[in-house]
């Protein structure tokens, strides 16, 4: 592993640790964020102020998430003024490179539970001192990944099941002049967006957390109890193609593969009651 992907994890890890106060270690420079006077955290020469920023063309690159979920979010954008795909990746290391090579404006990067592969590119681009924004596509803000990837720099996080066309192409022109996004609201500055984030974590379900849907919640106890997917799909009056989307959606959204992750990670999520 190279040594400043080493040590950029590292500190990702100390944030998730602890979220008021930035620990500095001897093997990497002491850099502070600082919100200055007008405003904004990071706006580099020549970048524009978010009121302006949807005069300019955006170079966005997608990263991560199915294919189906990336061939969608890039036929949105076709017609979408202002913003420009100039790529897609499937993972980490060919975002990296695929970013190394293009140089977008904004990254869409999708963001799972299991993230290590997001945040080590994250972390990378940021060594390389790459000048691009990410905006996170996530199934829950209350994700300590999502805060950590916020303090190291990331300038927005979307919710999928709210990443409507619309919203997305107002985040990303946001990000780019310079502000940052949580959930469907533009915010100014960087501690105004940690203190969003962590009002998100106060008097929530678990199945609001991870982003399921009432539906989605109703289902999960029956996948973890072991029921078929017909057996629910004949308990809920619904096809069983129905179910299987939903299935697929809180296999998404939990980052799991399988029913004996899912049912693992539910209940030690409180998902569900414990058998």
């Amino acid at each position: 592993m190279p040594a400043e992907r080493s040590i950029l994890l590292d500190v990702a890890d100390v944030l998730i640790a602890n979220n008021d106060e930035t620990q500095q270690t001897s093997s990497l420079p002491a850099q502070p964020f600082v919100v200055p006077a007008n405003g904004f955290e990071d706006l580099r020469p020549g970048s524009l102020s978010p009121e302006g920023a949807a005069s300019k063309t955006v170079r966005l690159l997608i990263v991560g998430g199915y294919k189906m979920r990336r061939d969608a979010l890039r036929a949105s954008f076709r017609n979408a003024a202002g913003i420009q795909v100039v790529g897609e990746a499937e993972e980490g290391d060919a975002a990296f490179q695929l970013s190394c090579r293009e140089t977008p404006d904004v990254i869409l990067m999708d963001f799972p539970l299991a993230c290590e592969s997001e945040m080590s590119c994250f972390c990378r681009i940021i060594a390389q001192g790459l000048p691009m924004h990410m905006v996170m596509l996530t199934g829950s803000l209350y994700q300590p990944s999502v805060l950590a990837a916020m303090k190291l720099g990331a300038k927005g996080v979307i919710l999928k099941d709210s990443a409507t066309t619309e919203i997305l192409r107002e985040a990303i022109h946001w990000v780019e002049g310079g502000g940052y996004w949580v959930g469907k609201e533009n915010v100014a500055t960087l501690t105004h967006a940690l203190h969003v984030l962590g009002a998100c974590s106060e008097d929530e379900t678990p199945q609001w957390r991870f982003g399921l849907t009432a539906r989605e919640s109703e289902i999960l106890p029956m996948l973890a109890q072991g029921y078929s997917n017909r057996e629910i799909a004949t308990a809920f009056s619904i096809s069983v193609h129905t179910i299987n989307h939903h299935c697929s959606h809180i296999h998404e959204k939990l980052g799991t593969s399988n029913r004996v992750e899912l049912t693992l990670f539910a209940i030690h999520h409180h998902l569900v009651a414990a058998p």
